[in-house]
């Protein structure tokens, strides 16, 4: 038999399937007389039992693998009870109309918008979605990309609603044709996109409440001179201008067959002139100067005419939906007061 070393016979081990031709290779160590008490006394019985030991192996590794894991499990539980975040977003009032929308928020003028704000502080957020401009067609493209972009898209478990939207158009759509044929809308299309925007918002945003704004009265006057200033011809009269509001107020009643009292109207002409003034009745009108004081540049809002149009607009709300009313809502976050030293956090998250 040739002379055979250990790192031969190690070697062949290796090369060799599991248990096939090993009983050989042992025969061939037992016969070096330093290596015989090595395999008698260790390697012949780990050999032997092999397949008990690769299982009592592999049960090792199992029993490992979970504890990681239940450690690792603990941990994140840990952590997350240590930075658990609340949801504390707010449902949602949606302002939605041109300039005279978009301009609400500004305190120069005290902002109508920027009253309906204050009045739900800590209660609903109040979201500006004017659009200097526009008038009902320009405004119906965009806005079902307006509700579905204001609406949260997160992973929190409580998505914020749109609990109201103002629908507040007109003022451009009532421009003269013959002077301003870009923005005008006629009659009957103003009062069909009326329409179609109240269908966008019940489709899109199912359980809104609605208060539609008439376009306000106009100067023609202060307007007209505005106008002039810029290069432009004027291009409104209180006639035209009426007959926008009429049938705002027409498309509230219609609507009201659908929406039932999810609906509201506040009609700026009787805010301003008072139910008493006749408004509603044919043939009326009013003088300049009953407008000089709530009309900024003889068509947008002046500080007088915001502060008029947002009580009207928090007075709806309060008298239609009082469950909506801003003394009735409760902070999603405690006040000050009500907070319990000793019951932090938690006391903070109450009304969450």
């Amino acid at each position: 038999m040739p002379k055979t070393s250990i790192s031969d016979i190690r070697i062949n081990i290796l090369k060799k399937e599991a248990g096939v031709g090993l009983h050989h290779e042992f025969q061939e160590l037992t016969a070096i007389p330093r290596a015989s008490s090595l395999v008698k006394t260790w390697i012949l019985p780990l050999y032997r039992n092999r397949r008990l030991i690769q299982r009592f192996i592999e049960i090792i590794l199992v029993v490992a693998s979970i504890l990681v894991l239940l450690q690792s499990n603990r941990e994140t539980g840990s952590e997350r009870s240590a930075k658990e975040m609340r949801n504390l977003s707010l449902d949602q009032i949606v302002l939605f109309g041109d300039s005279i929308t978009q301009h609400s928020f500004n305190p120069e003028i005290q902002g109508w918008g920027a009253t309906v704000a204050h009045a739900y502080m800590r209660k609903l957020d109040v979201i500006n979605r004017g659009y200097s401009g526009y008038n009902t067609l320009w405004a119906k493209e965009i806005l079902a990309s307006t509700i579905k972009s204001t609406l949260s898209s997160g992973d929190m478990t409580r998505s914020p609603k749109i609990k109201l939207m103002t629908l507040f158009l007109g003022a451009n759509d009532a421009v003269l044709p013959t002077v301003n044929p870009r923005q005008h809308v006629s009659l009957p299309d103003y009062k069909k996109y009326l329409h179609e925007m109240l269908e966008i918002i019940r489709l899109e945003s199912p359980g809104t409440k609605v208060v539609i704004i008439t376009p306000p009265p106009v100067d023609p006057s202060v307007w007209g001179a505005k106008c002039l200033g810029k290069g432009n011809q004027p291009d409104r009269t209180v006639e035209h201008t009426r007959l926008y509001r009429d049938a705002c107020v027409q498309v509230g009643l219609e609507a009201k067959s659908k929406w039932g009292s999810d609906l509201v109207l506040v009609d700026i002409w009787t805010v301003f002139f008072g139910t008493e003034s006749g408004v509603n009745e044919g043939g009326f009108t009013y003088s300049m100067d009953q407008v000089s004081d709530l009309l900024s540049d003889g068509l947008h809002l002046a500080a007088k005419g915001n502060q008029l149009l947002g009580a009207a607009v928090l007075k709806a709300i309060k008298e239609s939906w009082p469950e909506l009313s801003p003394e009735i809502l409760v902070p999603r976050v405690i006040f000050h007061d009500q907070v319990d030293a000793n019951d932090l956090p938690g006391c903070l998250f109450r009304n969450a």
